[in-house]
């Protein structure tokens, strides 16, 4: 049997390119870096000497032995010990913004899962964080080396300023997240409404938009039995709901709570975000222009925007990018005209955009209020949808399930329809990884067996989004 190692290729790629960074040179030295030089810096101490040698200090200390040794050293684990430390800092965040919703959903006073009713909000906070601190997925992607814990805590450093009101520091945050990678960029439409909302830029505690127990403000109760997602309520029919009579569906909804909407939305807050978010994104993007010229604008973003991984991986798109990054292999396949233009067609950038960004985007406006939510499910589509997935990219959007989870009904009501998606999303990886497996330790021909199952991947992803919007609580505002 061939040997697996254990730490990942990044982490190699990761050394290599800080190696070239201590050396004087630049990380796109190394071939097949593209990421942020930051993330090269955050390396240097695997290969630069920079952490005393504390067994020489003690040889000398307790038994007066000089040690041939340097004073300073480098730590290869280095890298690997602040990913986990990323994991820590997440795993804190999650138990903070969890701290925060379950006490507003107890002032929402409506109905929640039954496993978390008869429990404080602080015991729930610490059972579903351990979700994330306690998941040996989690911790294997990070041991092996894997930078993706650091988007993890950025991403979850933003929702849970931005919930906490401090806008500012929460678009600082969110500028570093999406220079570091790009793809938070999807949550920055709803960002800037959710930031907009009066209630968040008067200054009012967030769980202070929630009614009291009173007949007069209380909200419209909400019929969990529908499922459509048509039906699911945005942020312009709740304002609808509040200025019209109770049990009442006045003329002109629309156009009222639309009114309503943009009279209450707070510009200079949105703008604010906005503005400071794009100003430390683009102030990284020139520093590192300026370090490392044209080299960083091509490796980091430009590569990103046309790439094409013909590698096997987790997409339902990879069979058809696998078959078209060769021109000549298009030849030998003897294809018709129609058939390969089609091909072509179907791995091209456009067909693989249009349907990702459009249904991001469209999940975007249905959960604005809830920005957990709408986290959980924008990344979860993104990661879907991509022309290139691997099992790092799941980390995206497990750092938001724990939030999620005890409003919804997948752990109560519907617990059989949340028992059969996780063994989906187990199995689809199982049944994937038998024929990567063969194909690239066995040597055998599974092309067609990795094709069909990323398509079986990617029906039961497509069944898990649709069952957690389904059985997704109302949690209006928290």
């Amino acid at each position: 049997m061939p040997e697996v190692k254990f730490t990942d290729i990044d982490y190699v790629v990761f050394t290599d390119a800080a190696r070239s960074v201590a050396k004087g040179g630049s990380p796109y030295a190394r071939a097949t870096y593209r990421y942020t030089p930051l993330l090269s810096f955050m390396m240097l101490p695997n290969v630069a000497p920079v952490f005393p040698n504390f067994s020489k200090i003690a040889l000398k200390m307790l038994w007066g032995i000089e040690s041939p040794d340097t004073d300073w050293i480098a730590v290869p684990g280095f890298g690997k010990l602040l990913f986990v430390f990323c994991d820590l800092i997440s795993g804190y965040l999650i138990y903070d913004i969890l701290l925060l919703r379950l006490r507003a959903k107890e002032k929402m006073d409506t109905k929640g899962s039954e496993p978390i009713k008869s429990r404080s909000a602080h015991a729930n906070a610490l059972i579903f964080s351990s979700l994330w601190l306690l998941n040996p997925f989690v911790a294997t992607i990070s041991t092996r080396g894997s930078a993706e814990s650091v988007m993890s805590a950025l991403c979850l450093g933003t929702l849970g300023l931005l919930l906490r009101k401090r806008i500012t520091a929460a678009a600082v945050v969110y500028g570093i997240a999406v220079h570091f990678k790009i793809y938070p960029i999807i949550h920055a439409l709803p960002f800037f409404f959710f930031v907009g909302r009066k209630s968040v830029s008067e200054g009012a505690p967030v769980e202070s938009d929630l009614p009291e127990n009173n007949s007069e403000s209380k909200l419209p109760e909400v019929n969990h039995n529908e499922n459509s997602v048509l039906r699911r309520r945005t942020k312009f029919h709740d304002v609808a709901a509040n200025t019209t009579d109770k049990g009442s569906r006045s003329a002109k909804p629309r156009d009222l709570s639309l009114y309503q909407f943009l009279a209450n939305f707070s510009v200079k807050d949105a703008l604010k975000f906005a503005v400071v978010s794009a100003g430390v994104f683009f102030t990284l993007c020139a520093a590192m222009w300026l370090l490392y010229g044209r080299e960083y604008i091509e490796e980091a973003w430009l590569y990103h925007l046309t790439r094409k991984d013909h590698r096997h991986n987790y997409s339902a798109y990879f069979y058809q990018i696998y078959l078209t990054y060769n021109p000549n292999l298009l030849k030998e396949l003897d294809l018709s005209g129609t058939q390969s233009a089609l091909l072509q067609l179907v791995s091209g950038r456009l067909t693989t955009f249009v349907p990702q960004f459009a249904l991001v985007g469209a999940i975007g406006l249905a959960f604005a209020d809830d920005i957990a939510f709408m986290c959980f499910a924008q990344t979860f589509v993104f990661v879907m949808l991509n022309k290139v997935c691997t099992a790092q990219y799941f980390m995206w959007y497990l750092c938001y399930l724990p939030l999620v989870l005890p409003f919804s009904k997948l752990i109560g009501q519907k617990w059989k329809a949340g028992l059969l998606a996780l063994f989906a999303w187990i199995g689809g990886q199982a049944c994937w990884l038998y024929f990567a497996y063969q194909l690239e330790h066995q040597g055998h021909d599974t092309f067609h067996g990795l094709w069909v199952s990323g398509l079986l991947f990617y029906i039961a992803n497509l069944y898990i989004v649709t069952q957690f919007i389904r059985c997704h609580q109302d949690c209006h505002k928290i």
